[in-house]
Formats: C-alpha cells, sequence, structure tokens
C-alpha cells in the first residue's frame, strides 16, 4: 500500500494523527486519507466519492475553520502526536 510520510521524515501519516496546521495553535486531527484509502469506518461510505472528487489529499478537522483537504505533500501540517505507538 503506498504510503505517505510528513515531510523530511519517514513517519507515515495515519488516521487519528495530532497535527499543527499552518499557524493553529490548537491540534488538528488527521480524518482520513484519500489516495490510501485509509477511511474510518463511519466515513467509508465516501470513499468512492472522495476519489472521484479529489483523487488525492488528506482531510483534517481543523478548530479553526472545520474539515480541510489538505495535499499530500503535507507543506501546511507538522505531526504533534502520532495515532499509532
Amino acid at each position: 500500500m503506498k504510503r505517505i510520510h510528513y515531510p523530511g521524515t519517514q513517519i507515515p501519516i495515519q488516521v487519528g494523527d495530532l497535527v499543527l496546521w499552518y499557524d493553529d495553535d490548537t491540534p488538528s486531527k488527521v480524518v482520513f486519507i484519500i489516495s490510501t484509502n485509509q477511511f474510518p469506518a463511519e466515513e467509508a461510505g465516501s470513499i468512492d466519492w472522495f476519489r472521484t472528487e479529489f483523487g488525492a489529499g488528506i482531510m483534517i478537522d481543523t478548530p479553526t475553520v472545520g474539515r480541510v483537504l489538505e495535499s499530500e505533500d503535507c507543506e501546511h501540517i507538522t505531526l504533534i502526536n502520532s495515532a499509532q505507538p
């Protein structure tokens, strides 16, 4: 399976990771990853729609603007805490 990593690292992005988006002070959460089909059960019905509409990207839930689709280069997100040990 294709893996997407945080910039400059070998740390894979995973659903549930806590990240900072741009200059937010409050963490955002990775909701799903379109290109790798990593969707939580409650979002599984949306997989085909998101793949058709966007093809790729990482959906994060931000405290400032709600859900945001970030590009896979992850230029605007920084890992705070990984969902997996």
